[in-house]
């Protein structure tokens, strides 16, 4: 008998007080994770991971091909599709600035670590994303007539954007801060037509059509479907 395509020991299973079996996996790494009603039998779960094999693989294979995507070139960093030499320094005061040679120049304090500097890079994407988000929603807010009361950025694992429809807050992902900016009017206009239209039918399908008459290139290009 050949061996089974996914092995329930590569899934990550939590048991919960639900009462139905969930799957998903992580959209960086392809891990398997399981949520799983309390008592459910572990011959359950292995039936559950093979009806499901096929669809696990297929969003395996897309993760290892952002990865390789998104592989950055030695001391370099990715800024609206674009990849950056990456300049590291010490000196008495943190600081990142961005000259007009394709590098970014990150000065740290000498007691600094990886975190650190990671958390001035964070900080960088956001207020560049903030930048992007003043400079598109506007127009965009007109041309549907609607208007977003708030727009905030965070790293998200699994999505690129949200819209809390009632408080009519959008959510926009840390990273696309790394995509080009075709990528991130995607998103963006996305989440706005959801605030004429909840889901993702005809009607909202036709909004995106007349908003981005390219917006399913884009978004194959986004998620590497």
């Amino acid at each position: 008998m050949n061996a089974p395509l996914v092995s329930i020991n590569d899934a990550e299973i939590c048991f919960k007080p639900i009462k139905h079996l969930y799957l998903r996996i992580e959209r960086d790494t392809g891990r398997i994770k399981i949520s799983a009603p309390r008592g459910t039998k572990m011959r359950t779960i292995e039936r559950f991971l093979s009806e499901k094999s096929s669809w696990i693989l297929q969003k395996q294979q897309a993760a290892d091909k952002r990865k390789i995507q998104n592989q950055q070139a030695p001391n370099g960093i990715k800024l609206w599709g674009e990849t950056l030499d990456l300049k590291i320094e010490r000196s008495h005061r943190r600081s990142i600035t961005r000259d007009q040679t394709h590098c970014l120049r990150v000065v740290l304090l000498p007691s600094d670590g990886e975190a650190e500097q990671q958390r001035l890079l964070d900080h960088y994407y956001r207020l560049e994303l903030k930048e992007k988000i003043a400079h598109l929603s506007s127009s965009w807010e007109r041309q549907l007539g609607v208007s977003a009361n708030e727009y905030r950025v965070k790293k998200m694992r699994t999505r690129w954007g949200s819209c809390n429809i009632r408080s009519k807050r959008i959510w926009l992902n840390l990273w696309l801060a790394e995509k080009p900016i075709e990528q991130f009017e995607l998103v963006l206009v996305h989440e706005l037509v959801h605030l004429i239209e909840a889901g993702h039918g005809k009607r909202f399908q036709n909004f995106m059509d007349q908003c981005l008459p390219d917006w399913r290139d884009r978004d194959k290009a986004l998620n590497l479907k």
